[in-house]
């Protein structure tokens, strides 16, 4: 795996879906080269199917999409290429151009999305629990190969921990990473530990760190002794609610805001009810933070 060349804009997990706005599991990883840039293979395979993915056959919103069946049988997604160089049945090997950097199907922007499903078929590979039928492609590619041949390139200066577990929680700093070319020592879930000599320990960084987006919170009030939720696919009026918040039994209830659907409609996450929009005006004594 070689990532001179790539920005990470999106990581391996939960986010808040940038088109839709709710919390969704992303199954890939996004990166950047520059719009119609080639693209390499990252492992070798045979290819199952290179163009337009469709609706239901578990490339839907993909756009330009090429799949390749590595020889653990898992499948590498190659996704929202502007053009595809390969064709099904062909066999390509590791640092092979498969097609173009683009923004084809369900986008923001160019980028090529990579994703590494633990099956090849049906669909692909593709399942709706998208969080179990898929590998971080960090930590797969890291066991793939032998650690001394990864290369992480990091693109501007970011945070040093002593360990993973502080890189995921960005606590207990440690020093400044400056951007530049490193080896990857080890790799833990998404955190990766890089450093400037081959084989030696190094830092603990978190690759998502500068993309993460920090949500805010909304705050009820506890003056308010009941306060409807509703389902995120149907619309916050009366008579859609699926139940009620109790914020004065508690002196306030406080949640991390993961959409924001519509004005003054925001999406929360709760224990009793799961993922859920709540209407919170600001004449409704709700404050956001």
């Amino acid at each position: 795996m070689n990532f001179v060349g790539y920005r990470i804009t999106s990581p391996y997990g939960w986010r808040t879906d940038p088109i839709r706005g709710g919390r969704e599991f992303h199954a890939g990883i996004d990166l950047v080269k520059a719009d119609r840039a080639p693209i390499h293979a990252f492992t070798e395979g045979h290819v199952l199917f290179a163009g337009m993915g469709s609706a239901g056959s578990g490339l839907g919103g993909y756009g330009n999409v090429v799949v390749i069946k590595g020889k653990d049988g898992c499948a590498h997604l190659y996704a929202h290429l502007v053009k595809t160089e390969v064709k099904a049945g062909m066999f390509v090997k590791k640092g092979q151009v498969i097609g173009r950097q683009g923004a084809t199907g369900r986008v923001t922007g160019s980028h090529l999305h990579y994703e590494v499903r633990r099956k090849s078929s049906p669909k692909y590979g593709w399942t709706v629990n998208l969080e179990q039928s898929t590998f971080s492609p960090i930590e797969y590619l890291t066991s793939y190969y032998r650690q001394d041949q990864l290369i992480f390139k990091l693109e501007k200066a970011t945070n040093g921990y002593v360990s993973a577990a502080d890189a995921s929680r960005r606590v207990n700093k440690k020093t400044t990473v400056r951007a530049g070319t490193y080896f990857v020592f080890n790799v833990s879930g998404e955190m990766v530990n890089v450093t400037s000599r081959e084989g030696v320990p190094g830092n603990w960084i978190n690759p998502g760190a500068n993309t993460e987006k920090h949500y805010k919170k909304i705050i009820l009030p506890k003056s308010s002794s009941s306060w409807r939720v509703y389902p995120i696919n149907k619309k916050p009026v009366k008579g859609n609610e699926i139940g009620f918040l109790n914020p004065k039994k508690f002196g306030g209830l406080s949640y991390d805001i993961i959409g924001n659907p519509r004005n003054d409609v925001y999406t929360i996450q709760t224990a009793n009810f799961g993922k859920v929009n709540i209407y919170a005006a600001p004449g409704t004594g709700a404050k956001v933070q």
